[in-house]
């Protein structure tokens, strides 16, 4: 007898218990889904937009050939990358290990790429650094130019850096004669500084490594990945 009424009134407490939604049952659920979605949404939307500015302001800047300039690549590439560089900041050096030297075997040599660095530097020793690749043939300072990065650390942090540059421009040809000289030419230390000038004035560049690619400044991350991802787009759609 006890049984039978307790099973009644467990089936009346379930026919007047209101009846939940699925909505209402799994609505958390759904709330972290969608929260999910959202975030791989943003980050891949991150990873697949192309970071570069609006056209800048004095095309016929980035077009013209500068002094000091060196070149990677064939002049008609369709994609053209400038680099304004400190051969003593540290993120330039990751941006020439990590996005700069890939891109020869990527894109330079198959002509899709023109790659051109040119010196902003930021201190005595880059400066020193800038004068004496300029002393040497393009296809000789490259090499130098991966040396110095490369080796970063040691003698732009040295006590007297132009001993070792001068080590580093000795092993790639030039005698301590031609070194002096070089260092000591007023005139192109001045051209030198002149051309900083006009970039910062035309470009307005305040720090290094400002890199642009077909005249628009790029925004993206310092890293071969994001770079390419910019220049496929561009060889797919090239800019009117």
């Amino acid at each position: 007898m006890a049984n039978r009424r307790k099973r009644r009134a467990w089936r009346k407490q379930t026919i007047t218990q209101p009846r939940t939604s699925w909505w209402e049952d799994n609505s958390w659920f759904l709330i972290i889904g969608g929260g999910l979605l959202l975030i791989v949404g943003i980050v891949a939307w991150k990873e697949t937009r192309i970071p570069l500015d609006s056209p800048i302001n004095n095309p016929a800047f980035m077009e013209q050939s500068r002094p000091f300039e060196i070149a990677y690549g064939e002049e008609g590439a369709p994609v053209t990358i400038i680099e304004y560089a400190s051969l003593t900041c540290g993120t330039c050096k990751y941006f020439h290990e990590e996005a700069a030297k890939p891109l020869e075997l990527s894109y330079i040599r198959n002509g899709q790429v023109r790659l051109l660095f040119r010196h902003y530097p930021l201190n005595a020793p880059a400066l020193d650094g800038a004068l004496l690749l300029g002393c040497l043939p393009s296809e000789k300072a490259k090499p130098v130019i991966d040396t110095l990065f490369a080796n970063q650390d040691t003698w732009a942090l040295a006590d007297h850096p132009q001993d070792d540059l001068k080590d580093y421009f000795i092993s790639a040809g030039m005698d301590s004669v031609a070194i002096e000289r070089c260092l000591n030419d007023t005139e192109t230390k001045e051209g030198l500084a002149a051309e900083q000038q006009k970039a910062r004035e035309a470009l307005g560049i305040n720090s290094t490594p400002t890199v642009y690619i077909n005249g628009r400044l790029y925004k993206g991350q310092k890293r071969f990945e994001a770079l390419s991802r910019v220049i496929d787009f561009l060889l797919v759609q090239p800019e009117g």
